[in-house]
């Protein structure tokens, strides 16, 4: 699914929600990569993702499948 929001910076937890459509599965979803621990706080990854923009998070997963 694409969405044209939350295309910016610190908008991880929001653009996964709006893609998903359900903020309590896009949590499910950043716990399960290690992106937020438990308490739902971000994690040192989580961070870095959350300080890319939607593009730049794609050329990373770009970056990794090749």
């Amino acid at each position: 699914m694409t969405t044209q929001k939350f295309m910016g910076r610190n908008s991880l937890v929001d653009r996964l929600s709006a893609q998903v459509g359900n903020k309590d599965q896009a949590i499910a979803i950043l716990k399960a990569r290690g992106h937020l621990d438990d308490s739902g706080k971000l994690t040192a990854t989580g961070q870095k993702r959350d300080n890319m923009t939607a593009m730049e998070r794609a050329l990373d997963r770009a970056k990794t499948r090749t």
